[in-house]
């Protein structure tokens, strides 16, 4: 009884700890899943549609947290059955492979850019040919290394492309799933049925043994448009168990270097969504935290002892079938029997992430900071954000700043989702303008191409407080306009000298405080150009005219003889 009260105070504690350190409160949360979403939105078009996955997009943002995005092409649907009067069609046949995988085969009179190949079981689409063709054309777009079926590039952010196509109905193979007992009465009726309309999607994975690299012609069963349904469905103290499961893994297990990447977080969302569905009189709240993350770690025992890891959604699929061997398998098993039987799950406490926690009771009284929960929740992201658009912008034809418009003026939007959407539009802003090129000003097309530029770039000052202003500067000297770079340079270092007061470190409580009044009293946006500033390492040698075309030559000499100046804020 002791122990269980202990326990449950902990438990209190942890979760009050992980809502103000670590994940965040239900509203950063929900604004993170926002920003995802209204990504999603404005970056599909008629024949392809981006999906945010992972961690991120599901509302977690955990130190090395990745962002998967999914690229559906929607050229070429998937039936079970084939459909009449329907062209560019692929014939799912489950029959012939392995549980939670499938062979595409193409359908007879459809186009398929990747030639079949002929077997037994019909005209059969290659994984590798498939995806040598995608990204041939999706490379074009965007310069990343190819590791399996994946495009990664870990440059600026951890991102991996994943191409897939749409199964058009909810597969046979995994209507046992719509209809099987659910003691605890999750998920509920109303997620079961948004999640059978979403469908699911194949990616171009087969499966494995310890000695293969996988069946050439099978496809994988990817559920992840419903697990993040059923993620955004968790109530918080369920979301921060699953949070914790992902830093036991990564931060405890993971120490291990003979168990090191064995498991992987996916495996942790299965074992949660499990204990979920087949719990009752289950109580889901902050003194039960600990109890239900135990209760998850001891389920991953069991099934490590059994060797089967059921999939979610397709049973019949062992998850761990030809990825482990019996020895790994035997290490796995005594090294989770001493987590649990010696209680040494509580290393867990010393783990980076959660290494100032120390059992010590959190203290109630609101920290003095200078973002509120939109903030806190948003700007972080911009990275991955801005890397995307990126590559967007290098891929497709249709403007993403006028869907932006467009959504903001005929749709009824929420003022978070406004504030959202303007900042994509800024991030769209900066790619526009490292494509422009002015021409010969002594004509017109070379007078409307420096009104294009200067009004990009006026727009670009709110986005960032510095660097659009100095960029102004740089093309007034690019087009002999010293008079106005002058004024503009002058506007710039009284910018730049008033962010370097809040860099020193002796800043006065009345210098802070008063900081707080300027930024607390800005708009969204205003206090976004100077939490730009902030986060980012603001170089002058990084006005190359590489990046900015319109520049002249001489800009790179000319600000390469100056010195990097790093504009961080004391916070």
């Amino acid at each position: 009884m002791q122990n269980q009260l202990e326990l449950e105070s902990i438990s209190v504690r942890l979760y009050k700890y992980l809502c103000e350190e670590v994940v965040g409160s239900e509203n950063i949360v929900r604004y993170r899943r926002l920003y995802y979403k209204l990504h999603d939105d404005i970056t599909s078009v008629i024949n392809m549609e981006f999906i945010s996955s992972g961690s991120k997009a599901e509302g977690l943002d955990l130190p090395g947290s990745n962002f998967d995005w999914m690229f559906l092409v929607k050229l070429w649907k998937v039936y079970e059955d084939q459909p009449r009067n329907k062209e560019e069609v692929l014939i799912l046949d489950t029959e012939n492979a392995l549980p939670g995988f499938a062979l595409l085969k193409k359908a007879i009179g459809s186009f398929f850019p990747v030639s079949p190949t002929i077997s037994d079981y019909g005209n059969l689409i290659s994984t590798s040919d498939f995806l040598n063709m995608t990204w041939k054309l999706g490379q074009k777009g965007y310069k990343g290394e190819i590791h399996g079926p994946c495009l990664s590039n870990t440059y600026l952010v951890d991102l991996d492309i994943l191409v897939c196509l749409k199964c058009q109905s909810w597969p046979t193979v995994a209507k046992r799933w719509l209809l099987r007992c659910r003691p605890s009465g999750w998920p509920a009726h109303n997620i079961i049925s948004k999640i059978v309309d979403q469908g699911c999607l194949l990616v171009p994975v087969g499966s494995k043994t310890l000695l293969s690299e996988g069946n050439p012609f099978e496809w994988r069963f990817s559920f992840s448009l419903s697990e993040k349904l059923l993620v955004h469905s968790l109530n918080h103290t369920q979301l921060l168990c699953y949070a914790l499961l992902k830093i036991w893994l990564k931060e405890v297990l993971n120490s291990d270097n003979i168990v090191n990447n064995k498991l992987c977080s996916y495996f942790m969302k299965t074992v949660l969504f499990w204990i979920l569905e087949e719990g009752e009189n289950v109580n889901w709240t902050p003194p039960y935290l600990l109890h239900y993350f135990l209760l998850c770690i001891r389920r991953l025992h069991y099934w490590i002892i059994c060797g089967y890891f059921p999939n979610y959604f397709i049973p019949e699929h062992n998850m761990i079938d030809g990825k482990l061997s019996h020895d790994d398998l035997a290490y796995l098993s005594l090294t989770l029997d001493k987590m649990i039987m010696c209680e040494n799950w509580k290393v867990l406490f010393s783990v980076p992430s959660l290494r100032n926690f120390c059992y010590l009771p959190i203290s109630l009284q609101i920290k003095p900071t200078r973002l509120s929960e939109f903030d806190e929740a948003v700007l972080p992201l911009q990275t991955s954000s801005r890397f995307v658009m990126d590559i967007l912008h290098g891929c497709r034809n249709k403007s993403i700043s006028a869907c932006i418009i467009y959504r903001m003026i005929q749709k009824h939007l929420p003022n978070s989702a406004r504030k959202i959407l303007i900042l994509m539009f800024l991030q769209e802003n900066q790619n526009i303008l490292a494509s422009l090129n002015m021409g010969n000003l002594s004509n017109k097309l070379g007078y409307l191409g420096y009104k294009r530029c200067t009004s990009r770039i006026l727009i670009d000052t709110y986005y960032k407080v510095d660097s659009g202003w100095l960029l102004l500067a740089a093309l007034f000297y690019s087009t002999q306009k010293f008079q106005d770079m002058s004024r503009v340079l002058q506007l710039s270092s009284s910018i730049l000298s008033f962010e370097k007061r809040f860099v020193q470190n002796n800043v006065s409580i009345q210098s802070f405080r008063d900081m707080s009044k300027i930024v607390y009293s800005r708009s969204f946006i205003k206090r976004m150009k100077f939490e730009n500033s902030r986060v980012f390492h603001i170089d002058f040698k990084g006005l190359m005219t590489k990046s900015y075309p319109f520049l002249s030559e001489e800009i790179p000499r000319i600000i390469g003889g100056l010195p990097s100046q790093s504009l961080f804020f004391f916070l």
